[in-house]
């Protein structure tokens, strides 16, 4: 496992921490050194092995799964949008129908009323 120091902005900084540390003011200090921009942070690393090689694959996989599983709503929206673009177009088509034969069925009475045709 690697230990690495993060890089401290101000060294004045350091000491004026260090020196109210001294002096027992430590509460005073730590306000005062995070309004001065004092950090430090530590970042490890542990060395690849079956485990963190398995961890990274699994990462990997639920990432393409997520993926994959966005393109099928994606898909699913778009066939979704289409079957509503055909239902309309059949409720077109159908009251067109239903409107013609409304139509027909008034010119073929008139048709028999001019020309006497009894049924």
């Amino acid at each position: 496992m690697r230990l690495q120091l993060v890089k401290i902005k101000s060294i004045k900084a350091v000491l004026f921490f260090c020196w109210l540390l001294i002096i027992g003011m430590s509460s005073y200090s730590l306000v005062l050194a995070s309004s001065m921009g004092v950090g430090a942070g530590i970042q490890t690393s542990v060395p690849e092995n079956e485990y963190s090689r398995a961890a990274i694959q699994l990462r990997q996989k639920s990432t393409e799964l997520d993926q994959r599983q966005q393109a099928l709503d994606n898909l699913q929206k778009k066939i979704e949008q289409g079957n509503q673009t055909r239902d309309k177009v059949l409720v077109v088509a159908g009251l067109s129908l239903f409107v013609l034969i409304v139509i027909n069925y008034y010119l073929d009475l008139h048709r028999r009323k001019l020309t006497g045709i009894k049924t």
